[in-house]
């Protein structure tokens, strides 16, 4: 199955629709950059079934709860 690739990724409708009943997880994605984003976005899209994603969902929603994000920025070396 393919997926969007992160230039082109659209956040899926259930993740929207649980987002939308989380204001502090919503929030908090909305302010990610566009990688971490992605990350969130690819987990959802790339499970192999309805109970998987989601399972997936939930813990993406748990995470932006918690303000933690799949990457971090790469640190700067002087």
């Amino acid at each position: 199955m393919a997926y969007e690739s992160q230039k082109n990724a659209t956040v899926p409708p259930d993740f929207t629709v649980t987002l939308d009943q989380n204001e502090r997880a919503k929030s908090f994605f909305e302010s990610l950059n566009k990688t971490n984003r992605y990350a969130f976005i690819w987990r959802i899209t790339t499970a192999k079934n309805s109970e998987l994603r989601r399972s997936r969902i939930q813990k993406c929603v748990a995470m932006l709860q918690e303000r933690t994000i799949p990457f971090f920025p790469a640190p700067m070396f002087v």
